[in-house]
């Protein structure tokens, strides 16, 4: 390998670069996937232990939507409309991109297609953004947290659902 790595070298250094580049970015790839996995069996294990003592079977968080159906309905008591607002903007992204990509292609109104399609994205995100934050004010609401920790599992979201599931001193209030 050292001998390939010295002809590699010799012969076009900026391709050699170009190869560790890539090797570096594997290693980044791997440990990005190590993260991600680790922070879904954290996140699938804390939501197991909450879905039981709402008193809803562990088994609907397998589920897909179902169970971000449930976390919203059950767990931060908040409207089902912050369950399908999201779903229906969602859709506004990929339309967005290809009134973007269509738009470009067209010789005189490429430049109105683009903001349009920029302006439904950003709208997509902010209602996305705005219905997240909502359910995260519910499930603080729903286990008497105060906003600090609102932030907090607004952005660190597996570790804070851990802090929930795991710190025996944080109890759901069922107010029904």
């Amino acid at each position: 390998m050292r001998k390939v790595v010295y002809y590699l070298e010799q012969i076009a250094p900026e391709r050699f670069i170009i190869y560790m580049d890539m090797n570096s970015f594997a290693l980044n790839n791997e440990l990005f996937y190590l993260l991600l996995g680790v922070s879904l069996i954290i996140y699938i294990a804390a939501y197991w232990l909450i879905f039981e003592e709402v008193g809803l079977s562990p088994w609907y968080i397998l589920i897909p939507f179902y169970n971000v159906y449930l976390i919203v309905t059950k767990i931060a008591k908040i409207k089902p409309m912050w369950f399908f607002i999201p779903l229906i903007f969602a859709a506004f992204i990929p339309i967005s991109m290809i009134i973007m990509m269509t738009a470009g292609s067209s010789h005189g109104s490429g430049n109105y297609g683009i903001a349009i399609g920029l302006i439904l994205m950003f709208i997509a995100m902010i209602v996305i953004v705005t219905s997240h934050v909502q359910i995260v004010v519910g499930i603080c609401r729903s286990y008497d947290r105060s906003i600090p920790f609102a932030i907090g599992l607004l952005v660190f979201n597996p570790i804070f659902i851990a802090v929930i599931a795991y710190n025996p001193n944080i109890r759901f209030i069922d107010e029904s």
